[in-house]
């Protein structure tokens, strides 16, 4: 059932129903910067509202909250290399 709330956007209060929703695909967006480093992306859907205000073509208009996940995969020649420091005897 879905949950009745309050959104806030551009300074106007719009009535709104949280969603309650299932995970179809998730996948990782794969890129390559041009040092060599990949990195994976993704984001992850936490909430979905659909708002009460439409959009001119008449569909609904949604608010999805996520978070973003990023993982690198980086060249050692670029990793920080940490020196041990010398022990004094």
């Amino acid at each position: 059932m879905a949950k009745k709330v309050t959104v806030e956007m551009n300074n106007e209060k719009i009535q709104g129903e949280q969603l309650e929703y299932k995970t179809l695909n998730e996948e990782w967006n794969k890129y390559e910067a041009e040092d060599g480093t990949t990195l994976k992306f993704k984001t992850v859907v936490s909430n979905i509202i659909r708002l009460s205000k439409y959009k001119p073509n008449g569909e609904p208009i949604y608010v999805v909250k996520s978070t973003n996940l990023l993982e690198a995969d980086v060249p050692d020649i670029l990793k920080y290399k940490k020196h041990k420091k010398e022990e004094i005897n």
